[in-house]
This record gives structure tokens, C-alpha cells and sequence, in this order.
């Protein structure tokens, strides 16, 4: 008789600023937002505002990665936010794709991604070092063997929200049972305008499974850690942690805090050790979409554009691609409305992009 193994995973998304309490008043016209968190919450520090960014910034590479695991090398999703994939722009500041890396030249890293990583660095300076100090504090302290790999990043590839979605991801943990890995990804409300998107897994038959799994580069990918890495300890990575931690990002392994300082915080455990042969845990992310709007839908269900919510939008963030250039769009702001179109060209990877201009 088989037995499963079941995991739960929670990404939270929060809004701009803590606490719980949420005014929908529309924004001012400086602040490019759609609409503000409330006031009565506690305000960011620069610090937390780089962490808070950074976990955007790392959910909308998972989105884009997702559909890579339908395909022939699955590592090149489940690594998108690995440390051994990016490098420190020659400038010292800011990170990049390293294009010498395997899923670079083998074509798993597309302009939407390079696009998504160096505008939001290119408006704001700090979040910029927030990342290279991240990804150099990596570079120092460990020796690039092991990656943080996020197997369930299959789910996203297929939700839309709200709602739910269960999905089979692959797994090669499973020894080849049919549909063993089944992911329900839904979404729940909580104060202050933040939301939880939460990963349901359950697994049967994996002989080696954690929920954030720490794997070895040598593992279909290189035979050698990047040269840049120069530490001693075997430990997963990411840059979008900063040089000190992202509270924002992965926030929780099992319901504890991550210790990021050690091996054992991702190491996986055989389902047979158990009761049953099942296993219970749980990984909590918060990668909130702050640059990222929601849909609106007419009464036919046709999608017409974005609409207010509670996180902050930067129309320096908002693109479209060519095929939507000169159209026009709306929003709110100051309780007047503006009207505008995606008329600037902005150039990021070989592929052009249009940003938004106030029209009237």
C-alpha cells in the first residue's frame, strides 16, 4: 500500500507596510501608487523596503521560470533565485544574470527575466546594493556546492488567482509513482490588505523531500561551483536575502524561523522514517507583488486592464510589450482620473519595451 507525504507551503504577500489596518484612499501623484497602505501601520525602513522589493522581484522570476518544468532540465525553475546564477554587474553594484552560466547559454534565461531584474535596480539605487551586497556576502561565506531549490514552483505555472488550483509538479524523488506530487495552490486574505498563497503538497513515495530542498550544483547542472565563490561553508543561497537575511522572502521551514547557517534547514528526509510512511511540513515565503497589479474583468469574464489594490505600483515598472504600445491606459490618482499611454521605448535584453506617459 503506498503512503503519501504531505507538506504544506504558504507564500504570503504583504502589503507595503506592516501592521493591520488598510486605507484605500487613492494615492498622491509622486508616489506613482495605485493605492497606499495605511498610514496607522508601521512605516519601512530603507532596509525593509530593499527586503520587501527583493521578494517581488523574486516571485515574478518564479512566475517566469515556472513553465520550465515542463521541460527537459527542471533545475533551471526550481534554481531561478540560486545564488550560482547571477554575478555582480561590473559597475560593484547590482546583480545580473552571469551569462556564462548553463542555463544561461542554454537558453533558460528569457528578456522577460533579464527585464524583471534590472529595471526595478535601474530606479532604485538601493535596492540595487541591497543585492549585490547580498549575492558578494555569498560570494565570501560559502563555496557554491549547494542551491536552494523550490520544487513546488511547478504550481505557479498555473494559477492565475483568486481561487485554487492543484496541479501534479514533477518530482524525481518519487521513484516514478504516477502522480505523486500534487500541489494545491489557493490564496487567503489577511489584515492590513496582505494575502497568502498557500502551497498544499502531497507527495507519495519520495525518499528524499524537504520543502525548501537544499541540492547540489553538481546535480545536472555544473561540475564546479562559479570561481567567484570563495567560503568554506556548504550552504544554500540566494542574493535577493541581502547581506543580512530577508524576514520578507522565505519568512519560515516547519514553523520556525530559517537559520540560513545551517545544513540542516534543508535537508531532506526519507517519508519511510515516519508513522505511516507520511511526513508533515511547512515553508512560509512572502514575496509580495508590489509592482504587480491585478486584473479587472468585464461581465463576460474578458480581461480589460488592472485594478486598485492595496500594494503600491510603480508606473516606472509598468510595461508593455510591442504589441500594446501607444495604447492608452487609466488610473486614479488623487481621486481624479488620469489618462495616459505606453508611448516611452525602454530597450532591456534585445527586447522593447514601452512605459507609461501621463497624456491628460
Amino acid at each position: 500500500m503506498k503512503h503519501g507525504y504531505l507538506s504544506i507551503i504558504v507564500i504570503s504577500s504583504v502589503a507595503s507596510v506592516a501592521g493591520c489596518a488598510m486605507d484605500t484612499s487613492q494615492s498622491s501623484e509622486g508616489d506613482n501608487s495605485v493605492q497606499s497602505a495605511s498610514t496607522s501601520c508601521t512605516a519601512l525602513s530603507s532596509t525593509q523596503s530593499s527586503q520587501r522589493e527583493a521578494a517581488s522581484v523574486a516571485l515574478q522570476l518564479m512566475r517566469l521560470a515556472a513553465p520550465e518544468t515542463s521541460g527537459f532540465n527542471q533545475q533551471a525553475a526550481w534554481s531561478i533565485l540560486a545564488s550560482q546564477r547571477y554575478r555582480v554587474q561590473s559597475s560593484g553594484t547590482g546583480i545580473e544574470f552571469d551569462p556564462t552560466d548553463n542555463f544561461y547559454t542554454g537558453g533558460y534565461v528569457t528578456s522577460a527575466m533579464q527585464a524583471v531584474l534590472s529595471l526595478p535596480q535601474d530606479a532604485d539605487p538601493a535596492f540595487a546594493q541591497f543585492l549585490s551586497d547580498g549575492l558578494k556576502a555569498a560570494f565570501a561565506n560559502t563555496n557554491g556546492a549547494i542551491y536552494p531549490a523550490f520544487r513546488s514552483i511547478a504550481a505557479l505555472n498555473n494559477y492565475k488567482g483568486p481561487g485554487s488550483v492543484s496541479v501534479i509538479v514533477p518530482d524525481s524523488t518519487t521513484n516514478g509513482y504516477p502522480n505523486a506530487h500534487k500541489v494545491t495552490l489557493s490564496t487567503v486574505a489577511q489584515p492590513c490588505g496582505a494575502q497568502v498563497f498557500n502551497f498544499a503538497e502531497t507527495v507519495i513515495d519520495s525518499w528524499q523531500y524537504a520543502p525548501l530542498f537544499g541540492d547540489s550544483i553538481n546535480d545536472q547542472w555544473r561540475s564546479a561551483p562559479p570561481a567567484a565563490f570563495k567560503g568554506k561553508s556548504a550552504l544554500p543561497t540566494m542574493p535577493f536575502n541581502g547581506p543580512s537575511g530577508n524576514p520578507y522572502l522565505v519568512v519560515s521551514i516547519n514553523g520556525s524561523p530559517v537559520d540560513w547557517t545551517k545544513a540542516s534547514s534543508f535537508s531532506g528526509e526519507s517519508c519511510y522514517n515516519f508513522p505511516n510512511n507520511t511526513c508533515f511540513g511547512s515553508l512560509q515565503l512572502d514575496p509580495a507583488p508590489y509592482s504587480e497589479p491585478g486584473a479587472q474583468y468585464d461581465t463576460n469574464s474578458n480581461m480589460m486592464g488592472t485594478q486598485a489594490n492595496p500594494f503600491p505600483i510603480d508606473s516606472n515598472l509598468l510595461l508593455a510589450d510591442s504589441t500594446h504600445a501607444t495604447q492608452w491606459a487609466t488610473r486614479s490618482v488623487g481621486g481624479v482620473q488620469q489618462w495616459g499611454t505606453f508611448a516611452t521605448p525602454i530597450s532591456r535584453g534585445g527586447v522593447t519595451y514601452y512605459s507609461y506617459v501621463k497624456q491628460y
